[in-house]
């Protein structure tokens, strides 16, 4: 099945050239898909987000790359066999390695993030921000 989506006429995006994108966030400078890396990137000048996206349990769209949640938190399985809530106990910061090999961002209350809450914060922030999303699960498209 095929989805499509017509946009108005008048909508015109404008993609700067050069156009800096922040793969997860800028992963390798904060932990990949959290706010800290969003923030962090826009900070630097990224004119887009790349988002990755899965859904959890009880059908929450959330950032995450992987389905086992065990390479970016202190947490183990898989994203779809937790509720957001129950994801909010890990720590999402705990896998992160920074350039000089620290663990900065363990126990620094780095949470799962939801794709409402990135896209609230940066709507009222940065409201020309440019966002790609990679879809991680079947039958997330016609939501997003």
């Amino acid at each position: 099945m095929s989805h499509s989506t017509v946009l108005p006429r008048e909508l015109k995006i404008t993609i700067p050239r050069p156009c800096v994108c922040a793969h997860r966030g800028g992963g390798k400078l904060a932990p990949e898909n959290s706010m800290e890396a969003y923030k962090n990137a826009v900070r630097l000048g990224a004119h887009m987000l790349e988002i990755d996206l899965r859904r959890t349990k009880d059908g929450i769209l959330i950032l995450q790359h992987k389905e086992d949640i065990s390479e970016v938190s202190d947490g183990k399985g898989s994203v779809a066999s937790y509720t957001y809530e129950q994801l909010l106990q890990f720590d999402y910061g705990y896998q992160f390695k920074d350039l000089d090999g620290n663990y900065s961002f363990r126990g620094k209350g780095v949470k799962i993030v939801k794709l409402t809450q990135v896209l609230d914060y940066f709507r009222s922030e940065k409201p020309d921000l440019l966002f790609y999303f990679d879809i991680k699960q079947a039958g997330i498209m016609p939501e997003v």
